[in-house]
């Protein structure tokens, strides 16, 4: 149904109906609209998990030096990184 309705079902998905895509009768996928929270950075959530990967990898130099830190900073974002780079 989806390779011949494609249309008809993103239209239907955009208006709030979500379906399961199937291959042999197992769901395989979902679609549907984007779920309520909007898109993006709860940066509360993120601020609270930075400070608890500090706290827990505090003296793992080895984590830091993985990530390209120094205990006790915030590393900087690899994907403002990769951008900065790009341009």
């Amino acid at each position: 149904m989806l390779r011949n309705e494609i249309s008809r079902v993103l239209r239907e998905a955009e208006e709030g109906e979500r379906f399961e895509i199937t291959v042999n009768g197992r769901v395989v996928a979902e679609l549907g609209p984007p779920r309520t929270q909007p898109r993006g950075t709860d940066w509360q959530t993120a601020h609270a998990a930075i400070h608890a990967i500090r706290a827990r990898h505090a003296n793992d130099t080895t984590f830091w030096s993985d990530i390209g830190g120094r205990p006790g900073e915030i590393p900087e974002d690899p994907w403002e990184r990769a951008a900065k780079r790009s341009t």
